[in-house]
């Protein structure tokens, strides 16, 4: 843009790699009674459903913390997942005055309906956010890696990233087209397959 505006007669950038490659070594299928586990042995509520959304929407780590009740429609099973990464812009921002985005008519799956279901059980009234108490700039992974111990378990590369590549390849070997679940997740068909999508094991012994 600078050099069409010509403010600058070239790009200093122009022989920089700028783009992020994947990293299959660092990906990782979590096991859904891991995350049971987990949810079993967590410290509170709110740490249940921020490893459902987790593993079972396929939520980004922020995504997982910045829910609202308005947006989950129980009866019809579906829900509007709110994001500052991907979706539709809105006028609703969060407690600091960042814009939020909305990416609607995501599915509430199936494995995460019960903890859905709990949470709004424990809800108190007047409630907004699905789980009031972290906020969506807090890092998790020591207090997640804490919860996987109490679990028996030891903490993995990258969680969060995990739980939702994982969530994502799952979808795709149930048969969804990959537009759909890139819809629902907030990601392009490249990103996932660059970034999060797997090769399991299955694939092999076929």
């Amino acid at each position: 843009a600078a050099v069409k505006h010509e403010l600058i007669c070239k790009n200093p950038f122009a022989d920089e790699a700028s783009a992020v490659g994947g990293n299959d070594e660092r990906l990782f299928l979590v096991p859904a009674d891991w995350i049971e586990r987990c949810i079993r042995t967590a410290p509170c509520e709110d740490w249940r459903i921020i490893l459902a959304y987790a593993r079972y929407a396929g939520m980004r780590s922020h995504e997982t913390r910045i829910q609202r009740w308005d947006d989950i429609d129980i009866a019809n099973r579906r829900m509007t997942i709110s994001s500052t990464k991907t979706g539709q812009p809105s006028s609703r921002h969060d407690r600091e005055g960042r814009r939020i985005k909305l990416r609607k008519g995501v599915p509430i799956f199936a494995e995460l309906l019960p903890y859905i279901m709990r949470a709004r059980e424990y809800a108190a009234p007047g409630q907004q956010l699905l789980q009031p108490t972290y906020h969506r700039d807090m890092n998790l992974d020591k207090q997640f890696a804490a919860c996987a111990a109490r679990a028996g378990l030891q903490s993995w590369d990258k969680p969060w990233q995990n739980m939702r590549a994982t969530r994502q390849t799952e979808l795709l070997d149930a048969g969804y087209q990959i537009k759909v679940v890139c819809q629902w997740f907030g990601n392009s068909p490249r990103i996932a397959e660059k970034h999060y999508l797997m090769i399991k094991q299955q694939e092999f012994d076929r």
